[in-house]
């Protein structure tokens, strides 16, 4: 493509750009990654509205970025989760039917081609006196193919918390990927659940690489995996975090935790 080529496809995305209240779509998105081929990551960077960060995550093999769907809301049953929680949080789940699935994009992401379980549950997070413990570095259980992430809120202040985050491999300790390694197998140890409860109180919290805000028009996807790190920050405010989870399952490996 020559220097006029590129300038009109920048125009197209421009306008785009604007007509989505500055916020880039996944369409868009692949159309900048696919235009831009030739063109240095910083002129990309600066040309677009979509974060260094989002830009990075959406070119590697394990992630994608997709438009948030339109989801309705409903609040399930509540209970105290202490699993992957410092502190023991009051949640509450509903799982519901979910046509919208992206069976190819998991396939895409594994290379799996056999038999795919698909879970969708929304989950509810309520603090208590303006706080609730955010989920400690994970990854999910082995029968787990992908995870698709979804935010439900519409107006979240970024100083409320209860980022979605991402993880790099090497900022996790090895004896922490032993407990992890343990508790995501298909009967994990109740030494292992008790070694976490251990790291809990270290206090310790690894650097993310990147996360997403509650109130996002995005979602993401991205492959169960040894490296897949990510966990939630601590919640500061009086209002409940919102989000639907869906898991993508190997069929033929059913697990009792987690799954």
């Amino acid at each position: 493509m020559d220097s006029r080529g590129i300038q009109n496809e920048w125009r197209n995305i421009e306008k785009n750009i604007r007509d989505t209240e500055s916020r880039i779509s996944a369409d868009t998105a692949r159309v900048l990654m696919e235009k831009t081929s030739l063109l240095p990551l910083k002129m990309v960077l600066k040309k677009s509205t979509l974060s260094q960060s989002n830009f990075r995550i959406m070119q590697t093999n394990d992630f994608s970025i997709l438009e948030r769907p339109r989801v309705d809301i409903v609040e399930g049953e509540k209970f105290i989760d202490f699993k992957l929680y410092r502190t023991p949080t009051t949640r509450s789940y509903h799982k519901i039917d979910w046509n919208n699935l992206t069976i190819t994009r998991v396939r895409s992401l594994t290379d799996y081609d056999g038999e795919i379980r698909a879970k969708a549950t929304i989950y509810w997070t309520y603090p208590e006196k303006g706080f609730a413990s955010g989920a400690m570095p994970h990854r999910d259980v082995e029968s787990c193919l992908a995870t698709h992430v979804i935010p439900l809120e519409d107006n979240w202040e970024p100083e409320w918390g209860g980022q979605l985050r991402f993880y790099e491999d090497g900022v996790i300790p090895q004896d922490y990927r032993n407990i992890m390694s343990k508790l995501v197998s298909e009967h994990p140890t109740e030494l292992a659940k008790k070694l976490l409860d251990q790291y809990k109180n270290t206090g310790w919290n690894p650097p993310h690489f990147w996360q997403m805000e509650m109130d996002a028009r995005e979602s993401v996807i991205f492959k169960n995996s040894t490296t897949s790190w990510h966990g939630v920050a601590d919640l500061r405010t009086t209002q409940p975090r919102r989000v639907l989870i869906i898991t993508y399952h190997n069929n033929e490996n059913p697990y009792k935790y987690g799954d």
